[in-house]
């Protein structure tokens, strides 16, 4: 009982890693954009110069 219990359990990590992975991959794209949308209103702010 106690090793079909195991199996069961071990893909799981797996699950919980790549569900991390793409946490990092939004983060990473939430980043990206927040600089360009800092680049943008600059570059908007030294045309209005």
């Amino acid at each position: 009982m106690f090793k079909i219990g195991s199996i069961l359990n071990c893909p799981e990590p797996e699950l919980d890693q790549s569900s991390v992975q793409k946490k990092h991959k939004i983060r990473k794209e939430q980043k990206k954009q927040k600089q360009r949308s800092k680049k943008a209103a600059v570059a908007k702010a030294e045309v209005l110069k």
